[in-house]
């Protein structure tokens, strides 16, 4: 929760609620801080970043960062290129984590490590597989991630004692008022009606086509934006193929047995308990489901689902739990529980659980033939790794060397495709989305390479680098195509038509503009105007703040409309046309039980909006206490693009 709360910065959940801005006129200025206030300066060596007495080193933000950023498939290098704000975003949120931690020691707040522990097994116990222990689970997932045991750990204990600051420094704001959460209500349920009167432009039958010269001098003035055909490039990606060399990796039986007796306690299982729960909202419902399965002898299940209908409740089908594997309150009451008997309700964060205690099972080792298939798929993984990346060093220092791809193909198994025609945007020449056509993998690793694509010159071969797709992979330009113009010839009757509907709205804005001022200055009424022009008054009533608004009518005209009084004239453009309109009547929604609870959503939403504006100032005056000092220079050097072209010293 508390890293959720750091990470929204200036990007606070007030700004969703702007239209209602001035009721948040105490806290406003809080929207708007982030931790640049306190980034200045600079430190040298390996170290990003200084907070108090801590250092931050580059090696472990590098690794934060490529986590953050790999789930929009972007690398550090992407990131700082396309905008430094980026990684001063995540450095930021690494700081502010640090000043949290900072303030909690100097004011003795820490974790024992039950409750850690405790905490843990809620959150690992949801991603564990059939079979595995919660130790096994967390190390799984801890591969996958590419994260240390250790780190992790360290991490979650600090996300904890922030929630526990978080929870204290927001203790003190009470919930927002129910007047400024009914007026939100109001804002966003009211329906409006309107009228109007449409004037399509190609009524306008009096513009003169343009001359010959006039749409000459048109095409050069659009030329190079209307009519310019960008610089396409042929790209050729060679990638590593893994595809034989998983044939070649073999992991021996002597290997696998000296991986599982390195590794033996991994291995080591607990007394197992086969449990059976569901998991009851209430205690009442818990104690009368407990009662008919133990009493009627009702399946667990079909207990729940009885007095709680199906679509309320959780079940947990029967599966093997060790003693690591509970939380402390289940674990108390299974523990002395025989097999056969059925225990409960039990209260956790979760709710009240009724538990079936199955089989019961004594302490044992797994044996080599029980885990040697997952080890061996283990292990032929990593070596299958190593592998690549041995042979992206070798392919690196192949075309290093000058040699070409069909050369390093030689030396190193490579696929070699060809790219359709395309602009630094992917797209061919008529304007379509080449990506759209290719594989899964170039669609992953569209922006990559697009970026290194047109990063090198024809014939140029790139570095080697790894894609968002997993593959390691070099570029080169197989052909370019010349940007160019589109002939005057062939968009001539374009620009005479567009020249002419151009001048038809203008004339159409004009005439709408003198009929607006005609009926304010009360010269004219709203119905004259229609009769005078030979239209009629179209109407479109229950017009909402959300969701789609009747044709004509555009979401571009929403704003208008809905910040317009009633009774106030307006000239609403649409496709062809525009129209002389005028707020008819605005109706308020009923305050039913309904709508009451709707308010009851909003005021809670909007009180932790507050709150979680109030943490992050909090945060920024820990910060004053102990400043932030950042080394921009190696964030330039490591990530920047002359990091890229440059040789280091």
């Amino acid at each position: 929760m508390v890293m959720r709360a750091l990470r929204q910065g200036v990007f606070g959940g007030f700004l969703k609620y702007v239209l209602m801005s001035l009721l948040a006129l105490s806290v406003l200025g809080l929207v708007f801080m982030d931790v640049q206030g306190v980034m200045k300066g600079g430190v040298g060596g390996t170290d990003v970043a200084r907070v108090g007495s801590e250092s931050i080193g580059m090696r472990e933000f590098d690794k934060f960062a490529r986590m953050s950023l790999g789930r929009f498939n972007m690398t550090p290098e992407d990131a700082y290129n396309k905008n430094p704000k980026i990684m001063d975003e995540i450095l930021g949120t690494e700081i502010r984590s640090r000043f949290v931690m900072l303030e909690a020691e100097s004011i003795g707040i820490s974790v024992g490590q039950k409750k850690l522990q405790e905490e843990l097994i809620v959150r690992i116990k949801p991603m564990q597989n059939e079979g595995e222990t919660l130790q096994q689970t967390l190390e799984r997932v801890l591969r996958s991630q590419g994260v240390r045991e250790s780190d992790f750990v360290k991490n979650y204990s600090r996300e904890i004692i922030g929630d526990i600051l978080l929870d204290t420094a927001q203790d003190g704001f009470g919930a927002i008022n129910s007047d400024m959460a009914r007026d939100l209500f109001m804002l966003q349920n009211h329906t409006r009606d309107i009228e109007f009167i449409s004037f399509a432009q190609d009524e306008i039958k009096t513009i003169e086509a343009p001359d010959e010269e006039r749409l000459k001098r048109l095409y050069e003035s659009f030329k190079n934006t209307q009519f310019k055909i960008p610089e396409m490039r042929v790209l050729e990606i060679a990638y590593i193929d893994d595809s034989k060399l998983k044939d070649t990796i073999d992991v021996s039986e002597e290997s696998l047995r000296k991986h599982y007796e390195e590794r033996i306690e991994e291995y080591s299982l607990g007394e197992q308990r086969v449990l059976e729960q569901i998991v009851a909202p209430t205690p009442d419902k818990a104690q009368l489901i407990l009662k008919m399965a133990r009493d009627e002898k009702v399946p667990l299940r079909d207990a729940m689902e009885r007095v709680l209908g199906k679509n309320e409740g959780t079940y947990v089908p029967a599966a093997p739990f060790g003693e690591d594997m509970l939380i402390g309150e289940i674990k108390d009451a299974v523990t002395n529980a025989k097999s056969g008997e059925i225990v409960g309700p039990i209260e956790t964060v979760m709710g009240q659980h009724v538990i079936s205690v199955g089989e019961i099972t004594p302490p044992r080792t797994m044996s080599f033939d029980e885990v040697k298939d997952d080890l061996r798929k283990e292990m032929e993984q990593i070596a299958l790794a190593d592998t690549i990346y041995d042979l992206s060093s070798q392919l690196d220092d192949i075309i290093a060397g000058g040699n070409s791809l069909e050369d390093a193909g030689q030396a190193v198994p490579l696929n070699i495709t060809a790219l359709p025609a395309m602009s630094a945007l992917g797209l061919d020449k008529e304007k379509k989305d080449v990506f759209e056509s290719v594989s899964e993998n170039d669609k992953t690793d569209k922006s990559i390479l697009l970026e290194e694509g047109f990063a090198i010159q024809e014939g140029e071969i790139s570095r080697v680098f790894e894609l968002p797709s997993g593959r390691f992979a070099v570029l080169r330009v197989k052909e370019t195509i010349e940007s160019s113009f589109k002939p005057y010839e062939d968009v001539k009757k374009t620009l005479a038509d567009d020249y002419i509907s151009d001048q038809q709205r203008v004339e159409t804005f004009r005439k709408i503009s003198e009929f607006v001022g005609a009926v304010k200055a009360g010269k004219k009424s709203f119905e004259e105007v229609a009769r005078e022009t030979g239209k009629k008054v179209e109407k479109r009533e229950g017009l909402t703040l959300g969701g789609a608004l009747p044709a004509p009518l555009n979401d571009n005209q929403r704003a208008m409309i809905f910040e317009s009084y009633v009774g106030d004239l307006m000239t609403l453009p649409f496709e062809g046309g525009a129209a002389i309109a005028r707020i008819k009547a605005a109706t308020m929604p009923k305050m039913d039980e309904q709508a009451e609870q709707r308010v009851k959503r909003i005021e809670a939403e909007l009180s932790k909006e507050v709150k979680d504006e109030v943490f992050n100032y909090y945060v920024q005056r820990i910060g004053r206490k102990h400043p932030a000092v950042v080394n921009h220079r190696l964030l330039e050097q490591v990530y920047g693009q002359k990091a890229a072209t440059e040789p280091q010293p």
